[in-house]
């Protein structure tokens, strides 16, 4: 999954969220909350992907 991942568009903040949660499965905290930190601190135009992901990546966040 990880691989697929990182080929996926990363201005996509759902995206990003997916990648942190697939590092973190994989025992990867370090790179599960630098993704997750990604995601929540996204700053691109308003999209709906962004309200529905920001406050889900910062409690992962917080959390890894």
């Amino acid at each position: 999954a990880i691989a697929e991942l990182e080929q996926a568009n990363h201005q996509n903040p759902y995206n990003l969220y997916r990648l942190g949660w697939a590092y973190q499965e994989k025992g990867d905290k370090v790179k599960a909350k630098e993704f997750y930190t990604k995601a929540a601190r996204f700053y691109g135009l308003p999209a709906l992907n962004y309200a529905f992901i920001r406050m889900k990546a910062e409690k992962m966040a917080a959390g890894v």
